[in-house]
């Protein structure tokens, strides 16, 4: 696993990579960016066994703020998915 963290300028995001897939997110969090660096992974496995389907290109993984819903979308032509986590505590 490596481990990349790039605060930019303009806005408060930082970067953490694994072999598969960058997860940018923004300052505070953390924590679902670190959970999602975990299980990612794994995740991409089953869901590649139940498509019956090999994924090539590197994933991108935005984590931002939104409110209090949590929400997501993907865009499978440019290979990302936006997550939109609430503030709660598991």
């Amino acid at each position: 696993m490596f481990l990349l963290l790039v605060p930019t300028l303009m806005f408060p995001f930082r970067i953490v990579s694994t072999s598969r897939m960058d997860i940018i997110y923004q300052d505070g969090l953390e924590r679902q960016a670190f959970e999602l660096m975990k299980n990612g992974e794994n995740i991409m496995k089953r869901v590649e066994g139940l498509l019956g389907i090999k994924l090539k290109d590197r994933l991108k993984v935005y984590i931002v703020r939104n409110g209090d819903i949590a929400n997501a979308y993907a865009d499978p032509l440019d290979n990302v998915i936006v997550i939109y986590p609430n503030d709660l505590q598991p």
